[in-house]
């Protein structure tokens, strides 16, 4: 359909990042709740970082889960260069960096890299591309979500857009079955160029405003505020850990 190779129109985000997974349980495990019931941000601006902590999933036994956590840093060189030191450094040497980079955090937010074993450091690089198109050709073959707009998780809009994207493109093929158009190739052409056109402008600017969002970031901690306007600081919850028959 737009007749390149991905590897032509996927652009390298400027990003290192590295990813680690453990098991925790007891105390640990319900800390990590206390922090966020299903995952949480880290963005500090000041130390240089942005962190991804989620929760996978819970094990059986109900008092033990696997998480992840994805740990990123803005990189002027290609990090998917082979020689690049993501490529070149041991799992332990990650680990470290990342150690390093977390030790001022308050210890309740740095608990969940200390945790991390170095073999609990992911091997291969994670090198993260999005998508910017300016157009696509208009027929029977539409694209939407990360096949036309492929973005970064930072604010946390890739899903929604493509909810997005699903909807109007709902909307249009209703239209022109309501009409009996849905046979005539130049109406179908019309409608789908339409789609594209509002998708591409929204979906861009979506990608855009994730790639910048660690420098609104720092812009914004430069001033003391909130890195998503309207944020409001939630009672603290007490966890209790029990299984239900």
């Amino acid at each position: 359909m737009l007749q390149s190779p991905s590897s032509d129109l996927l652009q390298v985000v400027p990003l290192t990042a590295i990813v680690g997974e453990l098991t925790l349980s007891g105390e640990a495990f319900k800390r990590q709740l206390t922090l966020g019931h299903s995952a949480y941000n880290l963005i500090n601006p000041e130390l240089g970082f942005i962190g991804f902590v989620g929760l996978h999933y819970v094990l059986p036994d109900g008092a033990s889960g696997r998480f992840f956590w994805m740990f990123m840093q803005p990189d002027p060189d290609d990090v998917s260069h082979p020689q690049h030191w993501l490529h070149t450094t041991s799992q332990q040497e990650k680990l470290d960096h990342v150690l390093k980079t977390v030790a001022k955090l308050p210890p309740k937010f740095r608990e969940i890299f200390e945790m991390t074993p170095a073999d609990g450091v992911r091997k291969e690089p994670h090198v993260w591309r999005d998508l910017e198109l300016d157009s696509l050709p208009a027929g029977r073959v539409v694209l939407l979500g990360d096949a036309a707009h492929a973005m970064t998780p930072s604010r946390g809009e890739g899903a929604f857009h493509a909810f997005i994207d699903a909807m109007k493109l709902t909307v249009v093929l209703r239209h022109l079955d309501a009409d009996a158009k849905i046979n005539d190739i130049a109406v179908v052409e019309a409608a789908v160029a339409e789609y594209h056109a509002e998708m591409l402008k929204r979906g861009t600017a979506a990608v855009r405003a994730s790639r910048s969002s660690y420098q609104e970031a720092k812009k914004r901690a430069e001033t003391k505020q909130h890195f998503t306007t309207g944020m409001k600081a939630l009672p603290a919850e007490e966890i209790v850990l029990e299984m239900k028959a």
